[in-house]
């Protein structure tokens, strides 16, 4: 079971993870950016649909981290029945 903990814990900071992580962060920052930029100037349709991307960047980070800590912790309750 080892390797597959260094896999799941290496992920986050993988290339790949890195990539996933950052494209969510940018899309929360440009998202936050037009809500602050928008107030005033767009309809509330639009502004609830600017404030769903923000909460979509959000999400999935916190899906991905809680992707790899559910792995973890499967791998250890493997590793307790053997």
């Amino acid at each position: 079971l080892f390797p597959y903990t260094t896999l799941f814990r290496s992920f986050l900071t993988s290339d790949l993870g890195d990539f996933l992580l950052k494209q969510a962060r940018l899309q929360e920052e440009a998202a936050v950016e037009e809500l602050v930029e928008a107030a005033g100037t767009k309809t509330q349709v639009e502004l609830l649909e600017i404030r769903a991307r923000v909460w979509q960047a959000r999400k999935f980070q916190e899906w991905l981290g809680r992707a790899v800590e559910n792995g973890l912790q499967a791998l250890e309750m493997l590793k307790e029945e053997e």
